[in-house]
């Protein structure tokens, strides 16, 4: 291959990859735009916020957020609806008495109690597991999720 040609190759490649990292349009061919992390992070939570519609641990219905079990680092259970808890701020990241991120032995105790250590123990199996995310499908089943509940 000439000079020329392995510079024009580089190039193309260098403009293709930019067209899919910005979805633009070249050579009258759209290029498919990656649903963002954040859409899919968002789309998550809401759906762990209305499954419960209160804080799993004290009950409260007001400032929910939801609360990755296993770390949201591993994208086999990211997205992943038994991997999520409903928590209040309090429960969550603010109470210095019981709360996921400030006292966490007393979290994953009472998680152990409240989910059962077979559901716990499968779910974290399932999180050591190692995969290349699909977004689209991830996408499809949220929504699907989204639109008929978690059981349904």
């Amino acid at each position: 291959m000439s000079t020329n040609t392995k510079s024009v190759c580089l190039l193309a490649h260098i403009v293709l990859k930019k067209t899919r990292n910005y979805g633009n349009d070249i050579l009258g061919m759209k290029m498919a735009k990656k649903i963002s992390l954040k859409k899919l992070d968002s789309l998550w939570a809401e759906i762990i916020r209305n499954a419960a519609g209160r804080c799993e641990h004290c009950g409260k219905t007001q400032y929910l957020n939801a609360h990755h079990i296993f770390s949201r680092s591993k994208y086999v259970t990211r997205w992943d609806v038994d991997n999520g808890i409903c928590l209040c701020s309090g429960c969550h990241t603010l109470s210095s008495d019981f709360s996921a991120h400030k006292t966490p032995v007393e979290f994953v105790e009472w998680l152990y109690q409240y989910k059962g250590e077979d559901f716990i123990n499968e779910l974290r199996r399932k999180s050591h597991k190692t995969y290349k995310p699909d977004r689209d499908k991830i996408f499809k089943e949220l929504t699907r999720i989204q639109k008929g509940g978690i059981d349904g």
